[in-house]
Formats: structure tokens, sequence, C-alpha cells
């Protein structure tokens, strides 16, 4: 089934987490990370993040969300239970991607 779901400005990355209930969505426009639950394609939280996010890539147990903020220069995580951001991780100029390993 195909439809669409409106979320804030400027989506760029998308990530599923590995149960695939939510999908996490990019939002350059707005510094934030939009929460969707899969089942039913809601949107169940807006994240803030640094300036500027791209990319977002799921931990391999799917705890934490990891997003390259390419304006701030940093990565922020995100709690995928409660959609809690944390403390960015400072990485240098224009983080243009991300990845984890487990």
């Amino acid at each position: 089934m195909e439809r669409t779901i409106t979320v804030s400005d400027a989506p760029f990355g998308v990530a599923v987490t590995p149960d695939s209930s939510k999908v996490f969505i990019t939002n350059g426009g707005s510094s934030t990370v939009s929460v969707i639950d899969a089942a039913t394609g809601a949107v169940t939280a807006t994240v803030p993040t640094g300036s500027d996010p791209q990319y977002v890539m799921i931990s391999p147990d799917g705890s934490q969300a990891y997003v390259a903020d390419s304006g701030a220069g940093g990565i922020t995580p995100i709690t995928v239970a409660t959609g809690t951001p944390g403390t960015a991780v400072q990485v240098g100029n224009a983080p243009d991607g991300v990845a984890v390993t487990g």
C-alpha cells in the first residue's frame, strides 16, 4: 500500500529499526527527526537535532538512532524507545554520513 506521510521541512535521510516498527526521517530544514510508527504511518515524535541533519542510522540492537548533523559538525544520538535526544558528539565539519557496527 502506498501513502504519503507529511513530516517536516526538507526530509532527506531514512532508517528503519531492525524490528521494522519505526521509521526515522531527517528533516534538514527544521533540524529535527520525524519518528513514524510503521504500522499506522503516524508521526509519533519530532526530535530536535543539530542543524541540517542529513543521514540517520539505527544501531543493530535497535536501541539508538545516530544522526549526522551536517550543519552542526556532530552526531546526535536518539534513544529509540523514548525519542529522547542525547548530547551531540562533535566530529568535525559537515559529517556526510554515519555507520554503526555491532
